[in-house]
């Protein structure tokens, strides 16, 4: 598994996707309850005949209507004039509504008719407003600041919510789970983009080209293929489980199918963006009868314990990813990197040591690039986008150990 670094994504991506999200879930919980209508309908039966109709229309109304609509209709000839160009509709509260949040303009009349559609929507949203209010101590002026938070809620703060509420994770967060669909597309700067892909193609700065290599098992490519989608995107936190993570930009990772399948909804102690230690799991190399045996080991500073010994290694590369597995077959690269330290010995290493005009080591460097490939002396850093990458790195280092 290897560290990874929070996406850089551009800003105009994540105001895109803000805005995507935050609209659909206005229109989520903008649902006039039914059942309380009616009951009201039935409570007015002694009134004209003339009030009944009149009533029955507006239930009627307010049934078919929304909700949004029906607590603004009282102060709608105030704003609709100036704000909404005669046009009381639903779809144009919310353009205004995220127009003036996203620019964080509350200006003029601007003001109140904001500040009313924000105080309707927070309404319906009092889970969400006491999830920080609770776990994180934060509070915010407009429900709008709430939203972009859980969308942007850092990968600290989300297991930190998880540890402190691992016993007690209730409530009913199916309208934010149902809002998760990352094959849609988005205007992002003017041009129409499917989010998933767009956020594979920026996850990591790799001159242009993004995520390449799965961060779990740092084995199988994930680059897409033109519009095709070549990685799946993983919750690091179910979206069963914590459905309150389900659209928030810094849960996901991209993978491959095989490790997303194998992981499934099962967790993972390690958290990729959080622990750089990530680097100190080494791949160990041993003969046995058979041949090479791979194996994985926590090296701190020299101090190797063994994969047993390290509980959240043994949890996340042994039992839930089974990574012991994947790389068995990789006895093969093994095989040929020794095939060529023999094939390129000490009397052709002395050759070309009169040819290149380097000295020390790093004239000795330059011979083991050519010998085993410029991945050997890649910073670890930089090996998430290299496949097989660390493993070639560590069996290198496991050669050079056995040769002095």
């Amino acid at each position: 598994m290897m560290h990874l670094k929070i996406p850089n994504y551009p800003q105009e991506f994540i105001d895109a996707y803000i805005k995507s999200m935050m609209s659909k879930y206005i229109n989520k919980i903008d649902r006039i309850d039914v059942k309380s209508k009616k009951n009201k309908k039935s409570k007015k039966s002694k009134k004209s005949k003339k009030s009944n109709k009149a009533n029955e229309s507006d239930i009627k109304h307010r049934i078919k209507g929304s909700y949004l609509l029906t607590k603004l209709s009282k102060k709608a000839n105030e704003y609709k004039n100036s704000i909404l160009n005669n046009e009381m509709t639903k779809n144009n509260i919310i353009k205004e509504y995220l127009r003036v949040m996203s620019n964080d303009k509350m200006e003029n009349c601007d003001n109140k008719f904001i500040a009313d559609v924000d105080s309707i929507i927070k309404e319906r949203s009092s889970q969400i407003i006491e999830l920080f209010r609770k776990n994180n101590s934060k509070e915010f002026n407009t429900f709008f600041e709430y939203f972009k938070e859980l969308v942007l809620m850092k990968p600290e703060d989300m297991e930190k919510y998880v540890y402190q509420n691992k016993d007690n994770n209730t409530g009913n967060w199916e309208c934010i789970k149902s809002l998760y669909n990352l094959s849609e597309k988005i205007d992002v700067d003017g041009k129409l983009e499917k989010i998933n892909t767009f956020m594979v193609r920026n996850f990591i700065d790799f001159g242009g080209k993004g995520l390449l290599v799965c961060p779990y098992c740092n084995r199988n490519y994930v680059n897409n293929r033109g519009k095709a989608l070549g990685s799946e995107m993983d919750h690091f936190y179910n979206k069963n489980k914590y459905p309150m993570f389900a659209i928030s930009l810094y849960n996901f990772i991209p993978s491959c199918s095989t490790c997303n399948r194998i992981k499934g909804i099962k967790e993972l102690k390690i958290n990729p963006f959080l622990r750089n230690d990530t680097n100190r799991i080494k791949f160990d190399i041993t003969i046995d009868v058979d041949g090479y045996k791979i194996d994985f080991i926590h090296d701190l500073n020299g101090n190797v314990t063994d994969k047993n010994n390290i509980e959240e290694l043994k949890k996340d590369v042994i039992d839930t990813l089974r990574l012991d597995e994947a790389y068995k077959i990789h006895d093969i690269e093994i095989k040929e990197m020794i095939e060529r330290e023999r094939k390129f010995g000490s009397e052709y290493r002395e050759f070309l040591k009169k040819i290149f005009p380097e000295e020390g080591s790093e004239l000795e460097k330059k011979i083991d690039v050519l010998i085993y490939g410029d991945v050997v002396f890649t910073p670890d850093e930089e090996l998430v986008n290299k496949s097989l990458g660390k493993f070639k790195k560590d069996v290198y280092e496991k050669i050079k150990e056995w040769k002095e």
